[in-house]
């Protein structure tokens, strides 16, 4: 319609809806990988593999709650000190994301630092120590 021309048009809706996909599809990859791995489980190496990883499962879900909690608590303590000023703290789910960005090696430490030196140094060498050395 001609009068509709010029108006804003929300697409925020829309682009929810396909991140929400994109976990999902994510979900559902996962889910089919480890589907395709138990018909594996014939396979020598594969059944090793299965074995060994139903041997470890306790100390490996203990970690992974452990490390679990170390993120989130980094999360929220970098949400807290830098989500007003840093746009990659601006959320708990995009400071996450940025917990998991250092710990993948992509640090953004002079930003924190320019922030605050002090809770930059601190929250960026707890980081370190606590998570490459501890875990």
């Amino acid at each position: 319609r001609k009068s509709d021309m010029g108006e804003f048009v929300n697409f925020n809706a829309i682009g929810s809806f396909d991140e929400v996909y994109s976990y999902i599809v994510a979900l559902i990859t996962f889910f089919t990988m480890l589907k395709f791995l138990k018909l594996l489980r014939f396979n020598k190496r594969i059944g090793m593999l299965s074995k060994s990883l139903h041997y470890a499962r306790q100390d490996l879900s203990s970690f992974g709650f452990v490390f679990l909690i170390f993120m989130i608590a980094y999360a929220i303590m970098g949400f807290g000190v830098f989500g007003g000023s840093l746009q990659s703290y601006k959320s708990f789910f995009t400071s996450l994301t940025t917990c998991f960005r250092m710990l993948l090696g992509e640090i953004n430490a002079p930003d924190m630092f320019a922030v605050s030196r002090l809770y930059g140094a601190f929250y960026f060498l707890s980081f370190i120590i606590l998570v490459f050395i501890a875990l």
